[in-house]
């Protein structure tokens, strides 16, 4: 790919929104002994737990998890009767007040067959979500929907129970998919996006809370389980999901989900969740909140199924992950705009020590094989003292016109109805709640869009499109604009293409049957590449428009059935 200037994400945010499940509730699977658990915890280095509070003796548990592991807990309604979820419910406001949540979740997959034996329906846990919503609000805690677990037939596309319930968005802040990829290339992305999506089904423009991600060691080995981990972690943040909770501590009635052994030992995927919170950990006390710098680099590689995602310390230092689940050994190299003082790379699959050094470099190249590695850049002192400090507009109302800069500019959009222009500068844009009218500017735009019925124009700069929303449009620019590079349903969920600007611009005269001599569509490893040439001719010249990344087997025919010319 081109070189591209992205906005990093903090490294202290990254791994604040990394959880584990917990059965705390059940004092069984190993949870009995809670010394352990808390040393499983410290170890995994993740500070956000999620579990059920059944009974009022939970409190002299979690309190003591709480104080030695450091952790706060999403309190999730339990599978289970109605008198079970109202029981947890009622006991909210006394472990809010002790200090240990930091969410309230709605029932969770009521639809499985135990709570329904129990008395439970999907109806009922939807109408509880308001209750759900009301005690979270009144402690001054978000409000996480409910979850789904069953419905999955070809009759609703796949979609499970999600949209069986109506939009519940009026009473959840987030949407909440439960995430179990299975085994195989390019699924933790693949299945991550398309539950993103259906969770939007149920809280339609909510920001996505993954409160359930995992794998069963049963179905594969502990070293596919690990590697498969790591890849989803990484596709969840770049996805925008808040937070991503892996399901689970230990072993359970369930299967074997357990990145840890219920006698506190880690399996190896435990040992990469550890080096990975302990490679991106941030120490600084402002880790969660400078504001973070850009970073211009170029990733290429052999294969063409590349993931990148750019993290940075409050020291200065940028961590970009790479990864590619879509292939077998790929040879890539990342290079830099200007030579940093110091280039490392690391394997978290394998520990926590360099596996490379570079000092007063510009690139590096390394072997990506099915997971990703790390690439710590630190640097030099003129690049430091000339970072770009980052300006930042936010918006939580409705109907809001929020325009980029000349500079680096973060964009956070939490309304719906928005109108949002990129600058000339640098722009992280981010909307997830819908409907908005989007522009990305004459600059550099990584744009993260979700919800529905979105109008995204492409601008005239550098584009960058992750998108997981439904029933939304991207028009793309004049011929000669920038290729913009698309992740996510750009031809799924209901989403179009509008060419229409690039075709006015050339030759075409409208008739169906020469369409092909002007839009052109190759495929590229895993990806679709699209070109227009202007005149038609054989062996003109073409431009690129965008590429498609994850959608191998486009044609021309099945992108006009998801485009306008």
């Amino acid at each position: 790919m081109a070189f591209v200037t992205t906005t990093a994400i903090l490294a202290g945010v990254f791994v604040n929104s990394l959880g584990v499940n917990t059965h705390i509730d059940s004092f069984a699977y190993g949870y009995q002994n809670l010394p352990v658990v808390e040393n499983a915890l410290i170890y995994l280095g993740v500070h956000n737990v999620r579990d059920s509070a059944g009974h009022s003796f939970d409190l002299q548990y979690w309190q003591q998890v709480a104080t030695a592991a450091k952790v706060k807990f999403d309190d999730v309604m339990p599978e289970g009767s109605p008198t079970s979820m109202q029981a947890t419910l009622a006991l909210v406001p006394q472990f809010a007040a002790a200090g240990l949540l930091n969410f309230v979740e709605g029932g969770n997959e009521e639809d499985n067959a135990d709570a329904i034996a129990s008395g439970n329906s999907l109806a009922y846990t939807a109408y509880f979500q308001q209750q759900v919503y009301q005690v979270a609000h009144s402690v001054g805690l978000p409000a996480v929907n409910m979850s789904f677990g069953q419905g999955w037939t070809a009759a609703n596309n796949w979609q499970g129970n999600y949209g069986s319930v109506g939009n519940l968005a009026a009473y959840a802040d987030y949407a909440n998919p439960h995430t179990y990829p299975a085994v195989a290339n390019g699924q933790p992305n693949r299945t991550i996006l398309w539950l993103n999506a259906d969770a939007q089904l149920a809280a339609e423009g909510r920001p996505t809370f993954v409160s359930e991600l995992g794998w069963n060691e049963s179905a594969s080995s502990q070293s596919i389980v690990a590697t498969n981990l790591l890849n989803g972690i990484m596709d969840s943040a770049r996805s925008g999901n808040r937070r991503t909770y892996i399901y689970a501590l230990f072993d359970d009635q369930g299967g074997k989900f357990g990145v840890m052994n219920a006698d506190g030992s880690p399996k190896l995927a435990g040992q990469a969740l550890h080096n990975l919170t302990t490679l991106l950990g941030d120490a600084g006390t402002n880790a969660t909140s400078f504001s973070p710098g850009a970073l211009t680099y170029q990733l290429v590689g052999t294969v063409g199924g590349e993931s990148s995602l750019v993290l940075q310390k409050s020291d200065g230092s940028y961590w970009v992950s790479v990864w590619d689940e879509t292939s077998g050994t790929d040879s890539a190299t990342l290079t830099l705009a200007s030579a940093a003082q110091e280039i490392k790379v690391f394997d978290p699959l394998v520990g926590s020590s360099a596996l490379q050094t570079a000092s007063n470099a510009t690139a590096v190249s390394f072997n990506l094989n099915d997971h990703p590695l790390l690439v710590e850049i630190i640097p030099s002192t003129a690049s430091t003292a000339s970072t770009t400090s980052t300006t930042i507009i936010s918006s939580t109302a409705n109907n809001s016109v929020l325009t980029g800069t000349a500079t680096t500019t973060a964009i956070y959009a939490y309304g719906t109805g928005d109108t949002i222009t990129g600058g000339s500068g640098t722009d992280l844009i981010q909307a997830f709640a819908g409907n908005n009218t989007i522009n990305t500017g004459s600059g550099t735009a990584a744009l993260h869009v979700g919800g529905a019925g979105n109008k995204i124009t492409v601008g005239s700069g550098t584009t960058t499109i992750y998108d997981s929303g439904t029933n939304s449009s991207i028009t793309f620019g004049k011929v000669g604009t920038p290729n913009t590079n698309i992740y996510g349903y750009a031809l799924a969920q209901g989403n179009t293409l509008n060419f229409v600007p690039v075709l006015a611009g050339t030759q075409w005269d409208g008739a169906q049957a020469t369409l092909g001599n002007f839009l052109k569509v190759t495929n590229a490893g895993t990806d679709t590449l699209i070109s227009v040439n202007p005149s038609g001719l054989s062996g003109g010249v073409t431009y690129p428009v965008a590429t498609l990344h994850g959608y191998a087997y486009v044609t021309l025919t099945t992108l006009l059935a998801d485009s306008s010319i």
